[in-house]
């Protein structure tokens, strides 16, 4: 018997059966899926605690004890550098659970803030104040591993105890993903943003060139040359398509050095999406990685990073250039702020009726398939 005043258990079926047909006869989803708490459960459980999920960049670790934290839909993590590598862990003291280390820099060991439980760099607890007459054997104390995974300079874990191999997931993205060599690539820059909406609005919003043109009308969207594109749809809800554009300034004058692997001159672009929190965007001088988390059903932080190619850095003014270019940045966030977050409240409001999708939504219909797939399991 249902205790009184539960809540209805999402009918994944069914609401995603639209999303399901043919992409010429498909329709979005429904607001369940972007504003009630069960389906962000579902997101949890079925998606972000079982699939790799990029959590950033090698270099922003060079050296013992560098560290950042991350919290992936309300599990706090922490990435450092150790004796051995780059480790991934639970951030969460062994005592009462408090997060031990907040924000990013360097230490030498981690305190917790509440009892003083001392961690080393690796996460093995080495002292445990005024626990002396306690019986429980804590010798072996370890804040929780994750399992961790490298590709092209960026750092992937997994919260599954038994997750799909690594380079089996990574595999299918090889080949369509030939432009993105990041690891020939420096972080230039980065910008965190909070967003008040679902993260799959973000993702859909990365992979929807169909608004391009109207929404960013004023900045990039002017470049954009046609409204063809050849979606490459990956096995597992990736993708990755290439079209014409021009490099991310105002004039669409490139503002860095070429990337050296371009054979297309200056009007290349490319957009691609490791399923489900990793979005890549390129053009013939730089490339940027968006890494979203979720942080509740109705709001999401996006980490976006910035990559040029090692000539770029040695370029006069460099650094007017880049702060122009994160301005420029900043404004077309802006503009996509706006819409996610206009699509957020009208789902929360519970009236929104999903409209048809069109051809140029190819990236978000595949994107969204594997989702309902998953979370519909």
């Amino acid at each position: 018997m249902n205790a009184p005043n539960a809540p209805v258990a999402l009918d994944v079926a069914s609401l995603g059966a639209p999303m399901r047909k043919p992409l010429n006869a498909a329709r979005h989803l429904p607001s369940e899926f972007y504003a009630s708490s069960q389906a962000f459960r579902l997101d949890k459980e079925r998606i972000f605690l079982t699939h790799w999920l990029c959590v950033g960049r090698e270099e922003e670790l060079p050296k013992v004890g560098d560290y950042f934290t991350r919290n992936v839909v309300g599990e706090p993590i922490l990435v450092v550098r150790d004796g051995s590598g780059i480790a991934a862990m639970q951030n969460q003291c062994l005592h009462r659970g408090v997060e031990v280390v907040f924000g990013e820099g360097n230490a030498r060991r981690f305190i917790c803030p509440y009892h003083a439980w001392v961690y080393d760099v690796g996460g093995r607890l080495t002292r445990a104040p005024h626990m002396d007459n306690c019986t429980a054997d804590l010798s072996a104390g370890q804040l929780p591993r994750l399992r961790t995974a490298h590709w092209r300079g960026w750092i992937f874990v997994n919260f599954s105890e038994n997750p799909q191999p690594f380079d089996e997931f990574i595999a299918g993205y090889e080949a369509p993903l030939w432009f993105y060599r990041s690891d020939q690539c420096r972080l230039a820059g980065k910008v965190v943003v909070d967003v008040a909406c679902n993260w799959k609005f973000v993702a859909e919003n990365l992979l929807d060139i169909y608004h391009v043109s109207t929404l960013h009308a004023n900045t990039f969207g002017k470049f954009l040359k046609n409204d063809k594109f050849d979606f490459q749809y990956i096995p597992g809800g990736g993708v990755s398509f290439e079209y014409e554009s021009a490099p991310l300034t105002t004039d669409g004058s490139k503002a860095f050095a070429m990337l050296p692997w371009v054979q297309r001159g200056l009007g290349f672009a490319g957009k691609a999406a490791i399923f489900p929190n990793m979005n890549l965007s390129a053009r013939a001088d730089s490339l940027r990685m968006w890494i979203i988390w979720p942080v509740s059903e109705g709001r999401t932080q996006v980490h976006i990073y910035m990559l040029m190619h090692e000539d770029s850095f040695d370029a006069r003014d460099f650094e007017g250039k880049l702060a122009r270019y994160k301005e420029y940045m900043r404004s077309i966030v802006a503009e996509d702020q706006v819409a996610v977050e206009s699509m957020q409240r009208l789902a929360a409001s519970g009236r929104f009726q999903p409209g048809p999708l069109s051809h140029m939504e190819g990236a978000i219909h595949h994107f969204l398939n594997r989702y309902v797939e998953l979370v519909g399991a």
